[in-house]
């Protein structure tokens, strides 16, 4: 990765768009950094900056010149070919299907000690920038094989030269017969390097709740489709989705209200992948685990542990909750709304899994694209590491 400073905001040179809305010839909300030409600096709908790449995805039009401000707040157009970007995740807004390569790379400003801020990209991207090939951007990174095919692995446990360690994850049958919409990745790193909260996982943290906060200041959580799909859910195993959140809507609703703390690099990065992506993702350590992993209905009694009052407790689940279980307990309560304390991301983890859970109408790009950013931040947070993926569907329970 490359620290690059972009200097202070009243360095940077504001440049002439149209405002679709208005009609009128404004200074902004993209800027030039002095020195700097593969990024440009766009501001949000709440007024916070991003570093975006200085090329549309889709030809590589310079968008110093063919940029203007779109009908959507904080958007960002160019006008060689009418692709729409959202500036605060880079996602193209009209590519109607086109694959994932139409989104902006966009990446998070860190403040300096000194009152400057500095932008962390691949080392590779001054280099790409000027030919054929597309960067990537930070925290969206994927896993492919020598055809540029998605690699998907069977989960199994593994140790050694062949790959990074894997805990056996299945489903039950009778899940997919109930919640025929469900589908899940499992993303599996080694060699992670944990411990508290830093300057890059909280950044990713803000960011994330910037997006929220744009997107959801005006539109109540319950209308968004994901969160009403979850609350379906949750009602028809029997608990009251309006009591009982799915991770994600926890999540939201803290972002909203006093904001999300920072726990530890990997729990702020995958926080971040699910408040902005809109979906439930868990993290466990791979070395507390016992044995395969199974999401299942549960008969009732079987064993939770948790925290109530500072202290550490084992309490009994309730018969039909959707419960992830290993051989040693319940490693989290229905579906994903609260993780036992044994399998818990620690400072210390080494080996770590993330299941990414998705219920109709969340799409298969949706889940992609989440996918491949908690395997971008994975690999930002932790170079070197090993990672493989997983998905679990009706047709590969396991």
């Amino acid at each position: 990765m490359l620290m690059r400073s972009v200097g202070r905001p009243e360095d940077w040179e504001p440049i002439q768009v149209l405002d679709e809305r208005t009609l009128e010839v404004v200074p902004g909300p993209l800027c030039r950094v002095p020195g700097i030409d593969e990024i440009l600096i766009a501001y949000t709908s709440l007024g916070f900056p991003r570093a975006i790449d200085a090329r549309c995805p889709h030809r590589g039009s310079p968008l110093a010149e063919y940029a203007r401000s779109g009908m959507n707040a904080g958007s960002l157009v160019c006008t060689a070919h009418g692709y729409e970007f959202d500036v605060a995740t880079g996602r193209c807004l009209n590519r109607a299907g086109r694959p994932e390569e139409f989104d902006l790379p966009t990446w998070l400003l860190v403040d300096q000690p000194d009152g400057t801020k500095a932008v962390e990209m691949p080392a590779h991207h001054s280099s790409r920038h000027g030919g054929g090939e597309r960067p990537r951007c930070i925290g969206v990174g994927s896993q492919a094989d020598a055809g540029g095919r998605q690699r998907t692995q069977v989960a199994r446990r593994m140790d050694g030269p062949e790959g990074p360690a894997v805990v056996g994850m299945r489903i039950a049958p009778e899940i997919f017969d109930r919640f025929p919409g469900y589908r899940a990745t499992v993303v599996h790193a080694s060699g992670v390097i944990a411990g508290p909260s830093d300057a890059r996982s909280v950044a990713l943290l803000q960011g994330a709740e910037h997006v929220v906060r744009e997107r959801f200041t005006e539109r109540p959580l319950s209308e968004h489709p994901h969160i009403a799909a979850w609350r379906s859910a949750y009602t028809e195993f029997g608990s009251k989705g309006n009591r009982f959140h799915c991770s994600a809507e926890a999540l939201l609703r803290r972002a909203l209200k006093d904001g999300v703390p920072s726990i530890t690099r990997l729990v702020d990065l995958y926080n971040a992948v699910s408040m902005q992506h809109v979906l439930p993702i868990g993290g466990e350590d791979c070395d507390r685990a016992d044995g395969d992993v199974i999401l299942r209905f549960a008969e009732g009694g079987e064993r939770f542990e948790t925290r109530e009052g500072g202290q550490v407790v084992t309490v009994p689940v309730d018969r039909g909750e959707v419960i992830w279980i290993d051989g040693a307990g319940v490693t989290c309560r229905r579906w994903n709304w609260r993780q036992c304390v044994r399998t818990a991301l620690t400072d210390r983890t080494v080996d770590a899994y993330f299941v990414l859970d998705a219920l109709a109408p969340y799409t298969d790009q949706e889940l992609a694209a989440a996918t491949r950013f908690l395997v971008g931040g994975l690999q930002w947070l932790s170079p070197g590491c090993e990672i493989r993926v997983t998905e679990l569907r009706r047709d590969r329970p396991h």
